[in-house]
């Protein structure tokens, strides 16, 4: 894949992506990796997935353990699986969504659940670098917390 915009229902069998002409945007109902795919050049590949996506091999980059070029995003209800080596950040905050880590992830794993399978030698390494990145538009609206009501009751029971 070199610089563009692709849509498809299912992918599988990707085993190059370039970004040095520019970003690659992917939109997919469910993406499987079976292939190792390297991704080479500076600029962002950005996935957008509606259901799920299964890591089944490695997804690197070329400039080794640099997070802030591969982000996948997840709709609600959005399920992932690493099972090899991910170099990037998985974004699916849904309550619903979970994102299940069996090997080793280098960036950031953001879900409403996220498991980090210890005994699958699954571990994430959070990449520093993603604190400068703006993983969501600056125009998009997002909800603050803007008052917090936190209060103790006690109870006495006789």
């Amino acid at each position: 894949m070199t610089a563009g915009t692709y849509y498809a229902d299912t992918v599988s069998g990707i085993t190059d992506v370039n970004t040095t002409d520019g970003e690659v945007v992917l939109g997919v109902e469910d993406l499987t990796i079976d292939n190792e795919i390297t991704v080479e050049g500076n600029h962002d590949f950005t996935v957008f997935v509606n259901n799920s996506v299964d890591i089944n091999a490695a997804l690197t980059t070329a400039d080794t353990h640099n997070a802030t070029i591969t982000t996948i995003y997840g709709a609600d209800g959005f399920g992932a699986t690493v099972s090899d080596e991910f170099v990037g950040s998985i974004y699916a905050p849904d309550l619903t969504s979970t994102i299940t880590v069996d090997s080793d992830l280098y960036g950031a794993a953001i879900a409403g659940q996220v498991t980090v399978q210890n005994g699958k030698d699954g571990r994430v390494h959070f990449d520093t670098a993603l604190e400068a990145k703006q993983t969501v538009p600056e125009d998009a609206s997002i909800v603050s917390i803007t008052y917090l009501h936190i209060t103790e009751n006690g109870i006495e029971i006789r």
